[in-house]
C-alpha cells in the first residue's frame, strides 16, 4: 500500500517500510542510512567549497568563520526539512511539505536556471573556443563529430535546450501550448 513514485520522500518513508518486511531488513536499513548519510556527506562537501571560497576571497573571512557560518544557514534552512516528515508535515508551501519544495525547487528550478547562467558565462565571458580546448584538453583525437559540433552545442543547443527544461519544469510550456 505504499506509494514507490513518492520523490524524494521515497528513502525515509517507503524504503524503510519495504525494509522491515525483509529478512534482516534492519541491517539493509542500517547499510543504506549509513551510505545515504555517506553520499549526502561528500556531496555537501564539495558543494560547500564554491561559497567557502567567495567568503574567503571576496569577504576576507577565516575558513573557520566560513564554514560555521554556511553549516548555521544550512542547519536554519534543513531542520524543517527534516521535521516535514513529523511536526512540520502539515505546513506546506505551493501544496508540498517543505522537504518536497525544497526538492522541486533545487531540480526544477535551480539545477536548469544554474545550467543556463554557466552556458551563458560560457558563451559571454569565458568565450566558447577556451571552453573547447579545455574540453579536448588531453583527448587522442581532437578531430572527432563531438568536438566539430561542440562550438554550436554550446552556443545554440545547450541555451535552447536548458531553457525548454527550465520552460517544462515550471509548467510554463504546459500553460503556452494549452497542455495539462
Amino acid at each position: 500500500g505504499l506509494d514507490p513514485g513518492q520523490g524524494a520522500g521515497l528513502a525515509f518513508v517507503t524504503l524503510p517500510g519495504a525494509f522491515a518486511k525483509m529478512p534482516i531488513g534492519w541491517f539493509f536499513s542500517a547499510l543504506f542510512f549509513l551510505l545515504i548519510f555517506i553520499a549526502a556527506l561528500t556531496s555537501m562537501m564539495s558543494l560547500m567549497q564554491v561559497p567557502l571560497a567567495f567568503l574567503e576571497d571576496e569577504l576576507g573571512w577565516s575558513k573557520k568563520k566560513g564554514l560555521g557560518a554556511i553549516l548555521a544557514l544550512l542547519v536554519i534552512i534543513n531542520i524543517p526539512a527534516v521535521m516535514s516528515f513529523g511536526p512540520l508535515s502539515d505546513f506546506t508551501i505551493f501544496g508540498d511539505v517543505y522537504f518536497d519544495f525544497l526538492d522541486k525547487l533545487a531540480n526544477n528550478i535551480l539545477l536548469p536556471v544554474t545550467g543556463l547562467l554557466t552556458t551563458l558565462f560560457v558563451i559571454a565571458s569565458f568565450k566558447v573556443r577556451n571552453s573547447k580546448e579545455e574540453f579536448l584538453n588531453g583527448a587522442k583525437n581532437k578531430n572527432t563529430f563531438l568536438a566539430k559540433i561542440y562550438p554550436v552545442a554550446v552556443t545554440f543547443i545547450a541555451p535552447i535546450a536548458i531553457a525548454l527544461i527550465l520552460l517544462n519544469a515550471t509548467g510554463l510550456i504546459a500553460k503556452l501550448f494549452g497542455g495539462e
